[in-house]
């Protein structure tokens, strides 16, 4: 029998994908998980809270599995690590065999704790290994590469990747998948008219519904303003507007020209049919939607988790966040953040939030994609930015307004995804 000895730094998803591989192998042949993490008091928050949230998504899968913990109390001490490993593991580990994955935690925790393990001679066979996150597979010290691409072989839930960071769902309380919608997005993309439909929602839509940059909520000021303002919509994009669910239509009844509210509708009725078209679908929603609608068509013969719109919440009531798509290839994270504003900066920022996320929830060999309305030169100009001062070579990708044909679009994601590391 073998004890599995895996140490817990801040990102435990590699924990899971060697716990994983090796459970699946051949289950019966560990007995025990040793976790070993840092105490509270030696680091701020400790990584015990981590360990304990990887046992529960291990022990779903594999519940006769032993769990033990094994506290460092001051992960950059040598003696006092040596001390803490002989004190538990070495002590109580009943087994003929070790295997110390040495992935995560600290260098210092690797070192010291490899250490200590090499240098008893308690066991019949030793064994090191860890995950490269480069080739994504799992490396014995001695006998060099063991497995192939474990994204092929192992995969996680996203339910439990954010489990065992922590976070929890809280899914948006409207459905903007409005299918008959996106299809007309995507005729007018095939036919080049998205550049035209924007510069039409910011001169007219913008103008019209909005009062110093905020949506206008009553009824009576709309009504002055579609009433004095041209409510006429270009032919091109009637099929859109006329695709929209027709509770939040912003057609009148003919269907050719925008709604104007009559004087018995409340403020209540005209944003709640109003407000999910202008302000959330037409204003930028549609995109991540069109995104998610191209990526299922195109994967519908295969079992790839794709969700849209997470937002995530700290368990424990930490600083929420949202990522627009998300895509799991085996156990491999790619975040996509989608943006129709076509300011640089904003669109920079959004880059930059968009690899800090895919980091929190898959680590360093996560990937993230960018997707935006800009030019083709400014893509690059930022995407060249972008990769210069995060350090992400192949990490990330900036996709822009031409690249948003089915074919392109499914092209370039599934190329940065799927093909190649």
């Amino acid at each position: 029998m073998t004890s599995l000895v895996l140490l817990i730094g801040t990102n435990p998803l590699p924990n899971y994908v060697v716990a994983e591989y090796l459970l699946s192998k051949n289950e019966e042949l560990i007995n025990k998980i040793w976790l070993v993490h840092s105490e509270k008091r030696d680091v701020p928050t400790g990584t015990e809270e981590i360990a304990k949230r990887l046992e529960k998504v291990i022990s779903q899968k594999y519940p006769n599995i032993l769990f033990e913990y094994c506290a460092l109390r001051d992960i950059g001490n040598a003696k006092s690590i040596a001390t803490n490993v002989k004190e538990t593991i070495l002590n109580c580990t009943e087994c003929d065999n070790i295997h110390l994955n040495y992935t995560g935690g600290t260098k210092a925790m690797s070192v010291h704790v490899y250490r200590a393990i090499e240098q008893s001679d308690k066991f019949q066979e030793k064994i090191f290994s860890y995950l490269d996150a480069r080739g994504f597979a799992l490396k014995d010290d001695d006998k060099g590469v063991i497995t192939n691409d474990l994204r092929k072989e192992i995969s996680i839930s996203l339910e439990d990747l954010i489990n065992l960071h922590g976070y929890k769902k809280k899914r948006e309380e409207k459905n903007y998948y409005w299918l008959d919608a996106l299809e007309e997005f995507k005729k007018m993309i095939k036919q080049s008219l998205l550049g035209n439909f924007l510069d039409w929602k910011k001169d007219t839509l913008r103008k019209l519904y909005y009062e110093n940059d905020k949506f206008i909520t009553k009824c009576a000021d709309i009504r002055k303003k579609l009433t004095d303002e041209e409510r006429s919509v270009p032919a091109e994009f009637l099929p859109l507007l006329q695709a929209i669910p027709k509770e939040h239509s912003i057609l009148d009844e003919i269907g050719s020209s925008l709604w104007i509210p009559d004087a018995a509708t409340t403020n209540k009725a005209y944003e709640d049919r109003v407000k999910p078209s202008v302000k959330e679908f037409l204003d930028g929603k549609w995109l991540e939607n069109y995104v998610l609608m191209i990526l299922k068509e195109k994967t519908s013969h295969k079992t790839i988790p794709i969700e849209c719109n997470w937002k995530l919440m700290k368990q424990d009531g930490g600083k929420n966040f949202e990522l627009d798509v998300i895509v799991l290839n085996g156990y491999q994270v790619c975040g996509i953040s989608c943006t129709t504003d076509t300011t640089e900066g904003l669109c920079k920022e959004k880059g930059f939030e968009v690899l800090h996320r895919v980091n929190q929830i898959g680590g360093e060999e996560a990937k993230a994609v960018l997707i935006t309305c800009l030019v083709q030169d400014k893509v690059e100009r930022l995407e060249d930015d972008l990769r210069y001062e995060t350090g992400g070579e192949n990490k990330l990708i900036v996709l822009g307004i031409e690249d948003l044909k089915e074919e392109i679009l499914w092209k370039k994601i599934g190329k940065h995804i799927w093909g190649g590391n």
